[in-house]
């Protein structure tokens, strides 16, 4: 794990505040700018006042619930949400010193910029950015005097799913789950390498490129003035090579900002090359780290992070997400039934159920302001569905067992088969005597065939007890007459 103390700054501020830092991001080493993510989601920068160090929280329109963050030059810092918000703080934020200003206040929100679609990663270069949507599209964005102009998504159409992507000083680079590299400058043709073997990681330094195998093989091309290659050369390249004096790899970094190479092998050991600390080295070198974040902070000129370094082992993502359910101050969405209300997120159930990723996807319709969505069909409860978006959230059902019924149709109309089941296995627990045939009835009704079996089991080693109970008497006629014809069948009426 990275040790955050090795960067200076953060040896100037009280242990109390640092035990609550979650994400961290050094972009400017000239005053020691970090963005800390706290475990609250609460953002700050430091302040400078009289000697000391100062903590200060950036002020926001709602909370939010913090993802990441990129830095780019200019300066630019983006932020991007779990929900798929990007926002910015822009070079209008800092004050005359350096630091972002205390009115600095995060409320430029970025998605128009992607025509409104929610974003699930970021990269930035030197002057540009890239983002992925939810919906697997890439937007490559460049800074103009200050205004944000959009490449059409066109010009990057990769066609496979993204696994990774990274941006140099100029360039910028992604794979796609078929393992292949795709890199390109600005709106220019894209360069595809079809020769490698599979490849699930690229990162851009500032003129040159390092991709990582599936097998922890080391790729390196581009610029190699200062050895970054690490082929024992200064000699630049136009095709990957592999680095032979490394296997086994577990990760890969550099950045826009550097023209380092480091690589994580085995057993957490760090390998270095190129400009470090003002030495050239050309062939991976040995440390005694044991953390690619802990390489920045020795190694690397300037001294800022690749991508932020999470601090907080303890913090829980599903924790987070549970407290965002139904929160008015996150939400981007509120789904109104029966007159009343639930405060939920597009990009959460878009995630989490096919239904709605068809809805939202095919007409996405996202701007600034909050939406609000109405559930036409009266079929199910304001309890029960709502019981259904907080399952989207946190994988358990909260409801009394007698309203699981209603749940399972719920799961049924949506085609949300693992909701099935846990109904299903919620309604195994809590099958009797006096509400078997019940059951029975609903699965069948739901299609829930294993359900359906169980029950007319469970009916057969009980069947004078069952046959006793009021549910008998009620139970459907085409169900009775389909009961009785399966237990005469297995000779369920012997005496």
């Amino acid at each position: 794990m990275a040790d955050l103390m090795k960067w200076p700054v953060f040896n100037l501020l009280e242990p109390e505040f640092i035990q609550q830092i979650r994400l961290v991001l050094i972009y400017d080493e000239k005053v020691c700018n970090p963005l800390i993510v706290t475990n609250h989601h609460n953002i700050f920068t430091l302040s400078y006042n009289s000697g000391n160090f100062i903590p200060q929280q950036i002020k926001a329109e709602h909370s939010l619930l913090i993802k990441t963050v990129a830095y780019m030059k200019g300066p630019y810092i983006f932020i991007l949400t779990f929900t798929g918000e990007v926002y910015l703080i822009d070079k209008n934020d800092y004050n005359k010193d350096g630091f972002i200003s205390e009115q600095c206040k995060l409320e430029k929100k970025m998605n128009y910029v992607f025509c409104n679609e929610m974003i699930e990663d970021i990269a930035c270069g030197e002057t540009h950015f890239l983002v992925v949507t939810f919906s697997g599209k890439v937007y490559e964005t460049i800074i103009n005097d200050s205004a944000f102009e959009s490449v059409t998504e066109d010009a990057i159409n990769l066609n496979n799913r993204i696994v990774s992507i990274s941006c140099g000083s100029e360039c910028s680079a992604a794979v796609t789950d078929d393992g292949m590299i795709h890199i390109w400058i600005d709106d220019s043709d894209i360069t595809t390498f079809t020769e490698l073997t599979t490849i699930n990681k690229i990162v851009c330094g500032y003129l040159h490129f390092m991709a990582l195998s599936n097998e922890g093989d080391v790729y390196t091309w581009g610029s190699n003035i200062y050895g970054q290659l690490g082929n024992g050369t200064y000699v630049d390249s136009s095709k990957p090579e592999r680095v032979e004096q490394i296997r086994n790899v577990v990760d890969i970094a550099t950045s826009s900002n550097h023209d380092i190479s480091i690589a994580m092998g085995e057993g957490n050991l760090i390998f270095i090359w190129g400009s470090c600390l003002g030495q050239n080295i050309n062939v991976p070198t040995p440390t005694t780290l044991s953390s690619i974040h802990d390489a920045f902070a020795c190694y690397a000129s300037p001294r800022i992070m690749h991508q932020p370094l999470v601090n907080n082992c303890n913090f829980n993502l599903l924790d987070s997400l549970r407290d965002a359910f139904n929160n008015e101050d996150t939400s981007d969405l509120t789904i109104k039934l029966h007159g009343k209300s639930v405060h939920v997120h597009k990009s959460i159930l878009i995630l989490r159920c096919q239904h709605f990723r068809k809805k939202f996807l095919e007409d996405p319709v996202y701007n600034s302001t909050r939406q609000c969505m109405s559930i036409d069909n009266e079929m199910f409860s304001y309890d029960v569905y709502k019981a259904f978006l907080e399952y989207l959230y946190t994988d358990k059902i909260n409801l009394p067992p007698e309203d699981t019924f209603e749940l399972l149709q719920l799961a049924d109309y949506y085609s949300m088969n693992q909701l099935k089941k846990y109904c299903k296995q919620s309604i195994y627990k809590n099958i009797k005597v006096k509400n078997v045939l019940n059951v029975y009835n609903l699965a069948i009704k739901y299609h829930a065939k294993d359900l359906e079996d169980y029950c007319f089991k469970f009916a057969l080693r009980n069947m004078t007890a069952v046959i006793g109970t009021p549910n008998f008497v009620e139970l459907d006629g085409s169900i009775a007459k389909y009961f009785m014809i399966k237990t005469a069948e297995t000779n369920g009426f012997r005496t």
